[in-house]
């Protein structure tokens, strides 16, 4: 039923250059990011013979994707100087120097595993330079050594951004300034991860998540 409400009453406080605000938001991460809208406005149109609400658009993206294909040219002798960093500290620099064209060639997913799709698309993230991030289940392929690498990276290179991660990991939750457990739509409790890890529905959470480990 797409009419259906799943999310009851939710808030959260941004905190930006002193301020702070509220705005009701879904945190699923599909809908989430439609509450920022584009800051942007071009008086362009696209339109097609049929309704395109529910199409999985996927299908019509091109695969062969350039590493730095997110990047414009201003950007690339920085990023150049800290993309062979990255990939070394997250294990991709034997893959990424098997490429024809190094950081420069064009990648085709089909030949990834998993875990390389996924470093691949942090990296990339971590080079970009924006206020908010959405983490959406960051560390789901990645080994444990990974995951500890991935968290001092992102202190170094995104410090005092508002980051959002939407996770069953650990590792990641008692690291969080702020936890917010949802419960058939609605805020069951908020809080760090001391004041909040005895909570049933948590443990039960994580005790699931860590038997199917």
């Amino acid at each position: 039923n797409i009419h259906k409400k799943i999310l009851n009453n939710i808030q959260t406080t941004k905190y930006y250059n002193s301020q702070s605000y509220q705005k009701n938001k879904d945190t699923n991460s599909d809908n989430i990011t439609q509450y920022y809208q584009p800051q942007y406005h071009y008086d362009h149109n696209i339109s097609c013979d049929k309704d395109i609400d529910n199409t999985n658009t996927n299908k019509y993206q091109n695969y062969y994707i350039d590493f730095l294909n997110a990047y414009d040219q201003d950007k690339l002798n920085i990023i150049n100087s800290s993309i062979h960093v990255l990939c070394e500290e997250l294990d991709l620099k034997d893959f990424i120097h098997s490429m024809p064209h190094n950081i420069h060639s064009n990648i085709q997913y089909n030949n990834m595993s998993s875990g390389q799709k996924q470093r691949l698309s942090i990296i990339r993230s971590l080079m970009k330079d924006t206020p908010i991030y959405i983490f959406d289940e960051i560390t789901s392929f990645l080994d444990e050594g990974n995951i500890n690498k991935l968290h001092k990276l992102i202190d170094i290179l995104i410090p005092n951004k508002t980051i959002i991660y939407i996770t069953h990991s650990i590792h990641i939750l008692n690291r969080m300034d702020k936890i917010i457990i949802l419960d058939d739509g609605n805020i069951r409790a908020v809080g760090t991860y001391e004041q909040i890890k005895n909570d049933k529905l948590f443990m039960d959470i994580f005790s699931l998540h860590n038997a199917g480990r």
